[in-house]
Formats: C-alpha cells, structure tokens, sequence
C-alpha cells in the first residue's frame, strides 16, 4: 500500500482539498498537490499506485513474481483511494527548458498534480472492503440463477402409483462468477488454457461462503488494454466461472433422484478434470 509520496510536495489548502458524497457513488474527494515539474511523473505514480513484473514469462510458462503497489489512500477516508490524476502548469512559474528529449520545450518549473480520490475498483486484501475473492486488483459480480433439469417420463409417480405422463423439470442452484483482474503486467494466455474447462481442485473462497471441491468450472476469460502511469501496457483479464452444488461430475439418477458420480465405462475418468485454479494471476 502506498503510504508515502517519495518527492516532496505541498497541498494547496485554499482551494487544494475538496470533499462530496453521491448515494451511487459514495464519497470523493480532490486534493491539488504542488510539486516540481522534475518530480511530477514519481508523485503520479506514488498517488495511482502500479503493478510490475521483474520478468515477463517466456512462452510456455506460468508467470510469477507480480509487485503490487496500491494506490495512496486518502488521509481523511480508508476506503477512498487515489483514481486519477491531471496535471497543469501552476500559474506565475517560471518556464525552462525540458529535460532530454525535451531540451527544446519550455515546462513550468512548477506544477499542479490534482488527484481524485474514490472508492476503487479493485480492493486490498487487508481492508474491511475485500473483494469477495480475497485477491488484490480484483472485483468479483455474482448473477445467481438456476439451471433446468429434465426428470424423464415415467420415473415419477402420483400417489396411487401412476408414473407421470410428461417430463418433469427441476431447477437446481448455480452461480455465474465473473472476476476481474486489473493491471496486470502481462497477458496470462498460458495460465487460462492450462485450467480451461477444468473443475477447482480446493475450495473456492467467495466472500462468506465456500465453494466445495469440484463445484466450480473455470468456463472462460476475455481481455483489455490498459496503460501504465509508466506507459507500459498493463492488462484487464475477466475471468468466469460457473458454480454448481451438485458438483460438475455428478449427474442425476432419475431411479433414486440423487445426485450421483459419473465416469467413463472404466470407471477411471471423470468429464471434468480438476485444476489448480490458483495458477491464475
């Protein structure tokens, strides 16, 4: 979590800090920081916060070691955090000339980096407003449902005993998950195709409930481009699952309509393997 500014600064008290509340959309505020135009791209990247890689991984290869710095957090609120950032000249600097490659464009010698604070996206996993995943950089959404399962004819009965004369349909639980990802360094494409269509092989946490073994399918995930406060290209991966209590390996027996294992004739293979979903950044 990014706690402290790296450069030096001041807040313009005057007209610097400004507060607001929108039911939709909670609470906000704006800070105007003054700094040197030399220090403006550090004090960005201290307040939005960035996410690194010390090596992208080769083809083939799960990627590992991700940096995570959180955005700094707004002195007055725990749950607002730094949003984004505009930067302008601040008015009566003096003007010199750019660093390289900038040598021959004048820059203010001073600036003001104005910062919006709001609740973010994606949460820190030692705030009280975790994501339901428990993961940084993460937002989770739920769409609760059901399914439709067809009892065949015949394998129902009145209370005389007459079997049904049409099928019978039931509609048990399942959850469609989508989590997203943000500011990820690099594209996972390895870590989604090894887990594709596999079942979770532990338990799958989702806020105050767990997922039991097998219960949840990883059916997918789609991508977008973003840029760094570096300019480097970050990345924003949705992940989706699909949760069924009764296990995606068990079918129901219309005889005793339980929910009972399935396999292949040989009994040694399940239509969907487990994964360590885990692997996933």
């Amino acid at each position: 979590m990014a706690e402290i500014i790296s450069v030096p600064f001041t807040v313009l008290w005057d007209s610097g800090v400004t507060e607001s509340y929108d039911p939709d959309q909670g609470g906000t505020a704006t800070v105007k920081f003054r700094c040197l135009w030399t220090d403006h791209l550090r004090l960005v990247q201290d307040l939005v916060g960035t996410r690194l890689i010390s090596t992208p991984p080769p083809p083939g290869e799960a990627g590992s070691g991700i940096t995570s710095i959180f955005p700094y957090r707004y002195p007055g609120s725990p749950n607002l955090y730094a949003r984004s950032v505009t930067v302008e000249p601040l008015k009566g600097s003096a003007y010199q000339p750019g660093w390289y490659p900038l040598a021959s464009w004048l820059v203010a010698k001073e600036v003001i980096v104005t910062c919006q604070f709001g609740f973010p996206k994606f949460f820190s996993p030692e705030s009280q407003q975790s994501d339901a995943s428990g993961k940084p950089y993460t937002q989770t959404s739920l769409k609760i449902d059901s399914e439709v399962v067809t009892i065949p004819n015949g394998f129902l009965f009145f209370p005389d005993g007459t079997p049904t004369f049409t099928p019978f349909a039931i509609f048990p639980p399942q959850i469609q998950i989508s989590q997203k990802r943000y500011m990820l360094p690099y594209l996972p494409v390895y870590e989604i195709l090894t887990v594709l269509s596999q079942v979770n092989q532990d338990v799958f946490p989702l806020g105050n409930f767990l997922c039991d073994v097998g219960t949840v399918l990883f059916a997918g995930a789609d991508s977008d481009v973003t840029v760094n406060t570096d300019g480097t290209v970050l990345q924003t991966v949705g992940y989706n699952f699909i949760y069924k209590a009764r296990g995606w390996n068990n079918a129901l027996d219309p005889r005793t309509l339980q929910w009972t294992p399935v396999t292949d004739r040989s009994g040694q293979y399940t239509p969907y393997q487990p994964g360590d979903f885990s692997i996933l950044p």
